[in-house]
């Protein structure tokens, strides 16, 4: 892993989205919460309109939703996970 400064920004990719919200990823998804929960508790987590099209994506495969209903779900769940902890 590379070492980055406090005050780097960091990309966040969707399968650390997912990983973060979905607990059948055990492990990697205490880990994934750990780093979301430092990133943006530091302010330093960024990610792109395409990682939030594919997280709605996961959730139109997933839970056989329907791609607006998929689109809401995953809006919501975005809010929840990138919104600061305060």
């Amino acid at each position: 892993m590379v070492q980055s400064k406090k005050t780097d920004r960091v990309f966040v990719d969707t399968n650390v989205l997912v990983y973060s919200r979905d607990s059948s990823h055990g492990t990697n998804q205490r880990i994934a919460e750990r780093w979301m929960e430092t990133l943006w508790d530091q302010g330093r987590g960024r990610t792109t309109i395409q990682v939030c099209m594919e997280y709605a994506f996961h959730f139109h495969n997933r839970y056989s939703l329907s791609w607006w209903d998929a689109l809401v779900v995953s809006a919501a769940r975005l809010r929840e996970t990138l919104r600061p902890a305060r």
